[in-house]
């Protein structure tokens, strides 16, 4: 019962601590993905849609690297589109 309990809380603060480590990395995002999408280069800026649900980061990525990312996935939506 012990180790089940003591399992279960390591659990817990694991999956916390995990958590805790994307939030910055999902706001990066998302602010990456609207300028990416809104990025006119001198003409007029388009409305930007509500950004998507963030990706999981990959292997070694920090949160700074979300905003290129970000940009990046932004900027090719909105090439897709045709805007």
């Amino acid at each position: 019962m012990k180790k089940t309990m003591l399992f279960t809380a390591l659990l817990i603060l694991i999956s916390g601590m995990l958590y805790a480590g994307t939030e910055d990395y999902g706001d990066n995002y998302q602010a990456g993905y609207e300028q990416g999408y809104t990025y006119s280069g001198g003409g007029i800026k388009p409305i930007a849609p509500i950004p998507p649900i963030p990706p999981m980061p990959r292997i070694g990525e920090s949160s700074e690297d979300a905003f290129t990312r970000g940009v990046l996935d932004g900027h090719q939506t909105r090439e897709e589109r045709g805007n």
